[in-house]
């Protein structure tokens, strides 16, 4: 029956986006916004630039002005394709839209010539009329259009609203009235002129639109709308093509081998990213080239991304990578690796094949012009020929459907509509046989498009003979898929597996119908077991191939390697291979050499054989006389051969191509003859002798044969001559005689040579005596000889030339001393005794050196003394250079004086005669080094103060022995108040020294004494004179320790020559605190008593008293000084090793620590005090001996905290932390304003790169010290917890500063003038101390002149603006 149509098929196109695998393309936008640069991404060499210029503004009003026009509209400018240059960066204006009466911005894009938008106009201020907007004229581009003129302003109504910016396809609207004028597509509205009241215009809308009046009705001032800023946007397209070969970015590649490399092109990016790739494989971007390669290192399927970065971003393609596995544990094997010629060998080989189970059996897609694959058409009626299986292409078009089949490629296709009305479709599309041997599971899949008609049946059946069929897949009796989306079927083959013949075929059969096509048939299975791989064998050299897993019967003419290659089913190949050594044959033969063939019997004989192709492993038969000895070796030694014997030896090869095997040697026949021993004995004269004894010892021989040769040992140590006698007077005790005998005898001497008997000798020593080495000795002390020797020997000896005396080493030692000598002293050794062995001479001396020289008023006798001469002194002598001496005499009423400046150094003692003087003069020295030598004789010191002034104190202790108190200072005030002064450490109080006039002055103690009541108002040195014996050796002074607090002691230095303050701590720092205490005050209350010397950092702070000095590590002669006992010490000590030569009250010194300080000055007046904050090698945040106790008085004071007690010194840990905060204590009496000032620093502080603040907690701010001092106010009272030391500004919350740039300072020798470039509002002048010179406030002036008349001193100028800025001067 003929079919109905009953739908009308309409045909129609549709518009696609097409990507996939190698190329995406799309537009790119990018809009500007401000000016600046813009870069051309890669590959990009034309762009399209649109432009809109800036919006003017709207009228303003000034001074009751009338109501105001609206700002012009920006013109609109577009090139539709710039030429550009890849990575390259071009100008960009956005014009900005205006504030006042100028025009809004021109916009343009590389520069105004190339495409450029301009800005809308302005309304001048009080002005009705609207603006007219950016013109197209004015403009530059492929397209440019005006922007929309503003609306006027309507007198006591509203302002005129904005014109608009144009657009990409119009122009600007001009504004009407009131209204901003709406802008076309792409442009900006102009903002609303005021109406209804009074007030500002609305600004533009973005971009370019112009802004809006003002309403004013007459009065006040009002701002129009400001225009709106412009824009730029730039358009280009973005593309990412492949450009290596189809299908490179689809590959397969096997593990270990390098992919195909896969390039693409980028255009319109900077850059791109890759993910997705297999390790081992990277990708690179370079300018617009993209590559991947690289050798995969692991297994997989790899879908890879690229994704361009910095700009089309969205132009991202893809690929797959599939890594297949090669075969492992690839092996070659020979069943024999060495061969005889012409003998055949296997070859075996074997791999894990790392194939996978998963097989195709069919895979068709029908693109060929021609396939394996039957087609039946048993139709009938119409035109049969048309319904036929044909193959079709892609698109075709039957009039009713156009087909695309799944993968858009060509198709079988059975079409009973065009077989005509009336007729019966009957056809068939068959595949070849395939097989499912060997398979767990198959699976058939196809693609197809059944158009279904009544009575049309489409089946898919399958056949293991080709003639009996069964039902796969369908009937389909209903439409499958589309003409352009084919359906996919699966169907499982199960049923059909281990088959040798398996066919399938697609069955069409249909009344006049429509049409069934077919396409991408594939049948899938899965292997029960992994296949092996397949292999192939090659060789080298050439010849031999096979495709066999294990070839046999192989037979290589040659040395042969054969390599196999095992190839697995994704065609991934490895190899190994194997040698055969082919060996042709060789004759086997062995001879025989011996060690010796004439021998002694007895003799050690061996036999070596040489084989000749005996192969690695041969085999060794040794015989005598035919007989088997020996073992399986190339040598055999025996020692039992008997005369005439015979030897061979038999030896079978390893080689398996040899003739002759196995081989009999040469034969060796022995002559052995019979051995004859030597042998020796000896006998001495005597066996205990006295050293010295001369003995003979004989030799007796033994088969010597006719010259025997003798050697002779003592101790096994050769001796003697070549003779039976051997004769000696030097044997020692135990030693061991011997003798041996080398006998002439023959044939077959045996025992030679040969060692005689042993004698021991018993030996009496000789003693020994010598003088140990001498030196000199100081004139007066003992001269010792120390002779040492044999133990209990006696020595005879003669000293200086006198009679012979006798002494005993007893121990090895006899000393022979010479008390107090005055001359030099020589001895010389005679003989020594010792047993038996009497008188044994002896013949050393030695002398001891005692020199003197004497001055008789014009010159030495002997030279200048040195440190090893006793010097006499008998004439006056006036000691101008160092004078060095190991004792020294002052006799004959000689007057020696030592000069300022110069030293006497002595190893021993001092005697200066009744009638004699010797006067120390100040800054002058005596030093000694004996501890023991006791001083004779008065001598003077003299010692000279600092300036000071009439009732000024100062701390004494004496150098002298028996120093009366009163004699000292005679005219010191002592009514009605004793101005003699010890010091209470109970009471930590000065007491009087009551029994002043008779006082002696305590050794080491120290006492404080007023100056003559005589002495100048003025400034003036005073010196003190001491007589008496000078102080020498250790002093041991008892230190009082009432308990904390307690403890101070007024101590002094004890000697007539300076101290080193360092070596003094060092042998009293368990005894004693770290830190010394001197008394450096004039008479002034306001200042404190004490200067501090810290003795573990040598820090030392001043107390701002004129004329102090920093002592530098050095105790002077007589100063007196307070220290501290530590812990429960009750004595310190003062010895020699302390005293140092010292000239000029300077000693600079320096340890090995690291130190880092700050000297801080409060000064309030004439009022000063100091305190030292360091960081120190060993320094801590708890107590240690780098900090000093605050042990003052005066007005002020100015110390640190530690556990509750105040300290002068705070010595705190490195590395330096600049979060460290240091609280600070003050002292005030007054108040008043108080200043403080950074001495000096030293260490990193140095030069001012590290901030140092005061932190003032009263109100939260900070002052940099290194821009000037600190004044504040403050009451009297002490105060702990208002100013910190710190080191960072955490709320930089500090005084503004004045750059130096700022202000100048002129000095002359009458004033001070500073020059601003600000208001100044106070101008302050410091002493480098820190104290207030002048102030002078309320200058507001830049200008000021302060007058200062001390042309000599170095001032600080701190200027203070009237907005508050600080800043400060140093002026010469």
């Amino acid at each position: 029956m003929k079919k109905q149509y009953t739908l009308t098929w309409i045909r129609f196109a549709l518009l696609s986006l097409f990507t996939g695998f190698g190329f995406t393309a799309f537009a790119q936008t990018q809009t500007i916004t401000t000016t600046g640069t813009f870069q051309t991404p890669d590959g990009i060499t034309s762009l399209r630039v649109e432009c809109w210029g800036g919006g003017g503004r709207g009228g303003s009003t000034v001074s009751n002005g009338t109501e105001t026009g609206g700002g012009g509209g920006g013109a609109y400018a577009r090139r539709n394709a710039l030429t550009v240059t890849p990575r390259t960066n071009y100008n960009v204006q956005v014009g900005s839209g205006s504030t006042n009466t100028s025009p809004g911005g021109d916009t343009f894009f590389n520069n105004a010539t190339t495409v450029m938008a301009k800005g809308g106009n302005s309304v001048a201020n009080n002005t009705a009329t609207g603006a007219s907007g950016g013109t197209a004229a004015a403009s530059v581009g492929d397209v440019t259009r005006n922007g929309g003129a503003g609306a006027n302003g309507s007198n006591n109504n509203n302002g005129g609203g904005g014109g608009s910016s144009a657009g990409p396809d119009n122009a600007g609207v001009t504004a009407t009235n009131q209204n901003g004028a709406t802008a076309p597509t792409g442009g900006g509205n102009g903002g609303n002129g005021r109406s209804g009241s009074n007030g500002n215009g609305t600004a533009g809308s973005i971009p370019g639109g112009g802004g809006g009046g003002v309403r004013s009705g007459n009065t006040g001032s009002f701002t129009g709308g400001a225009g709106a800023r412009g824009q730029v946007i730039v358009t280009w397209t973005c593309s990412n093509v492949l450009t290596s070969a189809v299908g490179t970015d689809d590959q397969n590649v096997c593990l270990g081998s390098p992919i195909t490399t896969i390039t693409y092109t980028c255009s319109g990016a900077f850059g791109a990213t890759f993910s997705g790739l297999p390790a081992g494989v990277t990708g690179t971007y370079t300018d617009g080239a993209i590559v991947i390669s690289g050798t995969p290192t692991g297994l997989g399927t790899f879908t890879y991304t690229v994704t361009p970065t910095g700009s089309c971003t969205s132009s991202v393609v893809t690929g797959r990578i599939v890594v297949n596995p090669i075969p492992t544990d690839v092996t070659a094997v020979a069943s024999s690796s060495s061969v005889c010629l012409g003998t055949a060998v296997n070859l075996i080989a074997s791999a894990t094949s790392n194939s996978t189970t998963a097989v195709t059996l069919i895979s068709q897609n029908f693109n060929g012009a021609t396939n394996n694959w039957t087609t039946v058409n048993n139709s009938t009626g119409g035109v049969p020929a048309n319904a036929a299986w044909t193959l079709r292409p892609n698109g075709y078009d039957n009039t009713n459907d156009v087909f695309n089949s799944n993968d858009n490629s060509q198709f079988y296709l059975s079409d009973s509509d065009a077989q005509g009305s009336g007729s019966t479709t009957a056809t068939i599309l068959q595949s070849p046989s395939f097989s499912t041997v060997g398979l767990s599971a198959a699976t058939l899949t196809f693609f197809h498009f059944n158009r279904h008609f009544s009575g049309q049946v489409a089946v898919v059946e399958a056949s293991t003979d080709g003639s009996n069929w069964a039902t796969l897949a369908g009937p389909y009796t209903s439409t499958q898929g589309a003409e352009n989306n084919f359906a996919q079927v699966t169907a499982n083959m199960s049923a059909y597996l281990n088959q040798p013949t398996v066919f399938i075929r697609f069955k069409f059969d249909s009344p006049w119908g429509w049409y069934w096509a077919v396409d991408n048939v594939t049948v899938a299975g899965t292997l029960a077991t992994v296949p092996d791989a397949t292999y192939a064998w090659t060789s080298n050299p050439p010849g031999f191939t096979s495709n066999l897993k294990n070839p046999t019967n192989v037979t290589p003419a040659v040395t042969t390697t054969y390599t196999v290659t095992a190839t697995n089913n994704f065609g991934c190949t490895a190899t190994a291979s194997t040698t055969v050594v082919v060996n042709n044959p060789v004759p086997v033969s062995v001879s025989i050499a011996a060690s010796a063939t004439t021998i002694c019997e007895g003799t050690l004989v061996t036999f070596t054989a040489t084989p000749t192709n005996g192969g690695t492993t041969p085999a060794y038969q040794w015989r005598v006389n035919g007989n088997p000895v020996g073992t399986n070796s190339t040598t055999f030694t025996t020692t039992t051969l008997a005369n005439n014997d015979v030897v061979t030896v038999v030896l079978t090869s390893s080689l398996t191509c040899v003739t002759g095997n196995p081989a009999t040697s040469n034969s060796i026949t022995m002559t052995v003859n019979p051995i004859l021993n030597a042998s020796v004995s000896i006998a001495a004269s005597a066996t205990t002798i006295c050293a010295g004894t001369s003995v003979t010892f004989t030799a007796t021989p033994t088969n010597g044969g006719t010259s025997p040769a003798y050697q002779w040992r003592v101790n096994g140590n050769p001796v003697g001559t070549n003779s039976a006698t051997f004769a000696s007077s030097s044997l020692t005790n135990n030693d061991v005689v011997t003798v041996i005998m080398t006998s002439n005898a023959t044939p077959c001497l045996a025992g030679s040579p040969a060692t005689s008997n042993s004698i021991s000798m018993t030996v009496t020593p000789q003693p020994t005596a010598t003088i140990a080495p001498v030196s000199s000795v100081c004139y007066g002390y003992d001269a010792s000889f120390v002779i040492n020797g044999t133990a209990g020997a006696t020595v005879a000896y003669t000293l200086n030339g006198g009679a012979t005396q006798t002494g005993v080493l007893t121990g090895g030692t006899l000393t022979v001393s010479v008390s107090g000598a005055q001359a030099s002293q020589t001895l010389v050794l005679q003989t020594i005794t010792l047993g038996g062995c009497v008188d044994i001479p002896l013949s050393e001396s030695a002398t001891i050196t005692v020199a003197t020289t004497t001055w008789n008023g014009s010159a030495w006798s002997n030279g200048a003394p040195d440190a090893t001469t006793a010097a006499f002194v008998t004439g006056n002598l006036t000691v101008a250079a160092n004078l060095q001496a190991c004792r020294l005499f002052v006799s004959n009423n000689a007057v020696v004086t030592v000069n300022s400046g110069f030293n006497v150094s002595l190893f021993g003692a001092l005697e200066v005669a009744t009638g004699s003087t010797f006067t120390l003069n100040s800054n002058a020295n005596l030093l000694q080094e004996d501890p023991d030598a006791v001083n004779v004789g008065n001598i003077v010191v003299r010692r000279t103060t600092n300036p000071l002034i009439r009732l000024d104190y100062i701390l004494w202790g004496s150098p002298v022995a028996s120093q009366n108190l009163f004699a000292f200072s005679p005219l010191t005030s002592v009514n009605p108040t004793i101005r003699f002064y010890g010091y209470n450490t109970t009471t930590n109080l000065y007491n009087n020294v009551s029994d002043y006039a008779t006082h002696s002055m305590q050794t080491g103690r120290g006492y404080l004494i007023r100056l003559p009541f005589n002495h100048p108002t003025a400034p003036a040195s005073w010196t003190g004179v001491f007589t008496g014996v000078p102080n020498n050796g250790t002093k041991t002074v008892t230190l009082n320790n009432v308990g904390p607090g307690q403890r101070f002691n007024l101590v002094s230095n004890p000697y007539p020559s300076t101290l080193d303050i360092n070596t003094f701590f060092a042998e009293n720092s368990s005894a004693l605190e770290s830190t010394l205490y001197f008394w450096r005050k004039t008479n002034n209350a306001n200042s404190p008593t004490y200067c501090t010397w810290n003795m573990a950092t040598e820090t030392y702070v001043d107390n701002g008293e004129a004329f102090t000095e920093n002592p530098n590590g050095v105790i002077q002669v007589g100063q007196g000084f307070f220290v501290e006992a530590k812990g429960n010490a009750t004595s310190m000590a003062f010895n020699n090793t302390q005293r140092v030569a010292n000239n000029a009250n300077q000693m600079f010194r320096s340890t090995s620590i690291e130190k880092n300080r700050i000297w801080l000055n409060i000064t309030r007046g004439v009022d000063f005090a100091q305190t030292v904050v360091g960081y120190f090698t060993d320094g801590s945040l708890d107590l240690d001996a780098t900090d000093s106790k605050y042990f003052n008085d005066g007005n002020l004071g100015l110390m640190t905290q530690i556990n509750g007690t105040n300290y002068i010194v705070n010595g705190r840990p490195v590395p330096f932390d600049a979060a460290d905060v240091v609280p600070l204590t003050y002292k005030a009496t007054t108040a008043g304003q108080h200043t403080i000032a950074i001495d000096r620093v030293d260490g990193l502080f140095t030069g001012g790169t590290q901030a140092i603040y005061i932190r003032d907690l009263s109100d939260g701010t900070y002052h940099d010290l290194n821009q000037g001092p600190f004044t504040f106010n403050t009451q009297p009272g002490t105060f702990s917890n208002r100013l910190e030391l710190v080191y960072q500004n955490a709320l930089s919350n500090e005084n503004p500063t004045l750059e130096a740039t700022g202000f100048e300072v002129i000095r002359n020798n009458t004033s001070i003038t500073v020059q601003a470039s600000q208001t100044l509002q106070k101008v302050t002048v410091y002493d480098l101390r820190g104290r207030i010179v002048m102030t002078m406030d309320a200058v507001n002036a830049t200008t000021v002149t302060l007058p200062v008349n001390q042309p000599d001193q170095v001032f600080i100028v701190q200027v203070t603006t009237t907005d508050g800025k600080v800043g400060a001067k140093k002026t010469l």
